[in-house]
């Protein structure tokens, strides 16, 4: 089955479909194709930029470059068009035979060498997300979307397409088309770069300093830079571009420029960071965040030497360095924490030394550290000149950090002065989550001892505590993996298929990851289908039939009696499907958004065995409000200023209902008296796009929510669908989240805090993420930029009927 991402293809071309698999050819030549811009030269005089032709493709077929899992296939390319760009692709295929993916991307990526596998480092320019996932032995073909382009700074670059999977709370690469030659951006012809411009300097008083720049500038005409940092270094040989290697004393964080836009007369205060004693270079670097690490986009290096730690330069050179590997385990209330070697390179004796384990909510880069230090040794002695500790291993108290996901770093520090501040660091590269008693995922679905009906089968379990992932095993035998054998994220389902119709036993195994060496295991069985299986068409589980829904509804049905795969279609009558018209593969739930608030809706579920197909018909009535009871007007605010508004909330509910109307959550602070009946209220002239309203009752229960909107393009927002969760269990829902933040360059969404839980990674300015079964009352969504700074939120309220 192929699905086409320009609209699933239609139900009579499905059920015809076949798969065929790719012919075996050479391996993939690579090439660019288009008009090449000239390569900045040596005196830095810009180059010409003839953006609205680069392109770039490949040819060959990329079928021999994976067996199994998400690939790229066949002719792979790109082509620049002002702020657009059109990424294609022959075909994204998922090569395995029992495993569905999960949520697929495509990125292009301006990196400064050929890419050739591994982490990258460079510039997110482009990204586009698929709609579905792809179930086993689906593809999407002839991809050819246009996206918006973030230009990279100003330079010559590699351009490489990869191809992500999310999983693990995180897109991991599993693909890619590495271009030939380069593309070069930036220059005239309305291009540029991001520059320093005018006086630059530095003044210090003690462990304060102030860093000055007359300007900063972004000299692009149509790309937004991602968030900026000046910082101060010192470093033992001057500076000339490139990587640098020394001390970051000192940084400022300024926010993404605009096009053409500018900071002017720089003069910030902030701590200083003392280098090792010794004679430096200073530079002032400009940095920008790539998506993945800050790097450095122009720099002014000082002319004459500083000295630190006494006259001359008596320190000398060197450093303090953490040699080897490092390890931490946390073990209850206590922490074992090791270190191959600590070294002191530097000519002069070190001060009193400790090293210290960090819980950070995005990896440690540099330079000042935001998080929560967990804990710490100390060491009696100090390091002389040119000697080392080596083989540290200590266990020492554990002070968790509030309940979260984090990245954990160990940091060496020296005392410098009343301070301790940091030589290095060793950052761990699997996230560590806390909070709550640890409790393991368990398996409810087939139940035990069951048996199913066809040769695919979805296992569900109900979400462990704790868990940073989940590991599934299925099998012949107790301990085999013929049918399963894969990591699943914190997803709470999986199908497999390729079960045998022999009635055997499956064993299933459920691990659930704490993180470090932490373990557990839920085992569960079930008997396969026989070979003598009825053929029985899938039926509607929820919502009912005839009941109301809301305008994003959650579909979930039966697997039926060998069913091979379902079809769905919702539509305004029994013979449209502008709702939505599109397989499932295997899958037996599918989410539908976007239906018209209180219309009627005619939804078919298709089931297929073969080339036949039977079908069963439900009909629905969406909820009049998204909200409930509770509406506003206006609702959308016109205008980009649009803030210190007055708006009207009206509430329509029982006559005998007592209700009150809270501002920003379900517990948050009443606008209005208890009223008893429908009424109405204004507010003051202090309502603001986002601001949200909620009707609670006597009990605190939420009758109805609504939010304020904008019409403002520019102003960056999320907002959650529905907003008001009435289908639900155990006080816990599922929501729909959207945003838009135009400028912001990549950013997260967090939960509950803007340093909470990350729930989507550092993803697209635009975009959508749905949540788990664990959405609950007055729980809020925040929108972040890279560096944590707060967008947009949004807060839901769950009402269980």
């Amino acid at each position: 089955m192929r699905i086409a991402e320009a609209g699933l293809l239609m139900f009579a071309v499905a059920a015809a479909a076949v798969a065929q698999e790719a012919e075996p050819r050479r391996q993939p030549e690579w090439r660019v194709a288009g008009n090449e811009a000239n390569q900045v030269t040596e005196n830095a005089e810009a180059a010409r930029d003839s953006r609205a032709a680069r392109s770039g493709s490949t040819r060959g077929d990329r079928a021999l470059a994976k067996s199994s899992g998400p690939s790229l296939e066949g002719s792979i390319g790109y082509q620049i068009s002002g702020a657009t760009v059109q990424l294609k692709a022959a075909r994204v295929i998922n090569r395995s035979t029992n495993t569905t993916t999960g949520t697929l991307r495509l990125e292009l990526w301006a990196t400064a060498q050929p890419y050739s596998g591994g982490g990258i480092s460079g510039y997110q320019t482009a990204t586009y997300q698929f709609s579905q996932v792809l179930p086993p032995g689906y593809s999407y073909d002839n991809i050819a979307q246009t996206v918006s382009f973030r230009e990279p700074p100003a330079g010559t670059y590699f351009m490489t397409l990869l191809l992500t999977e999310y999983n693990n709370g995180q897109f991991l690469i599993v693909d890619h088309a590495a271009f030939s030659g380069t593309a070069t951006f930036g220059g005239g012809g309305g291009g540029g770069g991001l520059k320093i411009e005018g006086e630059v300097s530095y003044e210090r008083s003690g462990d304060r300093v102030t860093l000055r720049a007359a300007k900063v500038v972004n000299q692009s005409a149509t790309r937004t830079s991602g968030s900026l940092k000046l910082s101060l270094w010192a470093t033992a040989s001057r500076y000339s571009g490139g990587s640098i290697s020394g001390y970051e004393t000192a940084g400022i964080d300024l926010a993404p420029l605009s096009p053409n836009y500018q900071y002017s007369g720089i003069a910030r205060e902030t701590s200083f960071r003392e280098p090792p004693a010794g004679t430096y270079w200073m530079t002032m670097l400009l940095s920008e965040w790539s998506g993945s690490e800050w790097l450095v986009v122009d720099y002014v290096a000082f002319s004459t030497q500083t000295s630190f730690g006494g006259s001359g330069g008596g320190g000398g050179a060197g450093a303090l360095r953490l040699i080897g590997t490092s390890t931490y385990q946390v073990r209850g209330g206590e922490v074992r924490i090791t270190a191959e070697r600590i070294e002191n390179t530097m000519s002069r004796a070190s001060n009193a030394l400790r090293l210290e384990l960090w819980a950070s909510t995005s990896p440690y880069s540099g330079g000042s550290i935001t998080g929560y230090s967990t804990a710490a040794i100390r060491f009696t002695n100090t390091l002389g000149a040119n000697q080392y500790f080596s083989n540290i291993d200590q266990t020492v108290s554990f002070q968790p950090p509030p309940a979260g996901s984090y990245y954990m770093t160990l940091l060496l520090l020296e005392q410098q002065g009343s301070e301790f501040v940091i030589r290095d660091a060793q950052g761990f590269p699997d996230r560590q989550t806390f909070g709550g008693n640890r409790s393991a995922a368990e398996l409810i679905s087939p139940p035990d001892g069951s048996s199913v009906s066809g040769e695919c089968a979805v296992l569900e379990w109900r979400a462990g505590v704790s868990a940073v992932s989940y590991y599934l095993e299925a099998g012949r035998t107790p301990n085999s993996t013929e049918y399963a054998g894969l990591g699943v994220g914190l997803s709470t389902s999986r199908q497999i298929c390729g079960l045998p119709r022999d009635g055997s036993t499956v064993y299933v195994r459920l691990w659930t990851y704490y993180g470090g060496e932490d373990w557990d295991v839920r085992n569960t069985t079930f008997r396969s289908a026989g070979n003598s299986l009825p053929r029985v068409k899938a039926e509607m589980i929820s919502p009912p039939d005839k009941s109301v829904i809301d305008a994003c509804a959650d579909f979930r049905w039966t697997s039926g009696g060998g069913v091979e795969e379902y079809y769905i279609q919702a539509g305004s009558s029994p013979s449209r499907s502008e709702h939505f018209d599109g397989s499932t593969g295997r899958d037996t739930n599918r989410r539908i958004c976007g239906l018209p608030a209180g219309g009627q809706i005619f939804v078919r579920l298709f089931s297929r065995w073969g080339s036949d197909w039977d079908s069963a018909s439900y009909t629905y009535s969406v909820a009049g409000s998204a909200g409930g009871p509770l509406s506003a007007e206006p609702r959308i605010l016109s205008g980009c200023g649009a803030s210190g508004r007055r708006v009207q909330l009206f509430w329509n509910v029982d006559s005998s209902a007592e209700t009150q109307v809270r501002v920003g959550s379900p517990s948050g602070t009443p606008m209005t008296g208890w009223n008893r009946g429908p009424g109405s209220a204004w507010s003051g002239d202090w309502v603001s796009p986002g601001m949200q309203f909620f009707l609670t009752d006597r009990s605190g229960r939420v009758l109805g929510a609504v939010r304020i909107g904008s019409d403002c393009a520019s102003l960056p927002f999320i907002e959650a669908d529905p907003q008001l969760i009435t289908r639900c269990s155990n006080n816990l829902g599922v929501t729909a989240l959207r945003w838009n933040a135009p400028g912001a360059g990549s950013v997260r969404v967090r939960v509950g805090s803007p340093s909470g839980a990350d729930m989507t990674g550092l993803t697209s300015s635009q975009g959508t993420s749905v949540t788990g079964t664990w959405v609950r009352n007055g729980m809020s969504f925040f929108l972040v930029n890279s560096l944590n700074r707060e967008l947009a939120r949004t807060t839901v309220a769950v009402a269980c009927q």
